[in-house]
């Protein structure tokens, strides 16, 4: 059950997983992050090294 992030949430997500990719070394990397501007938690999985916008 897939959950449509808010805007903020999509750049909030798409920041941290750009920051992480740069230097993860060990996958998986399973996290829950909250919004910083509405607080809600967002599911970021990376099961291995992606191109940007992979991230779910």
């Amino acid at each position: 059950m897939a959950e449509t992030l808010e805007a903020c949430c999509r750049r909030a997500r798409d920041t941290y997983v750009e920051r992480i990719s740069k230097v993860i070394t060990s996958y998986p990397v399973i996290k829950s992050i909250p919004c910083p501007k509405c607080r809600q938690i967002i599911q970021i999985r990376m099961y291995g090294p992606e191109s940007p916008g992979e991230a779910t």
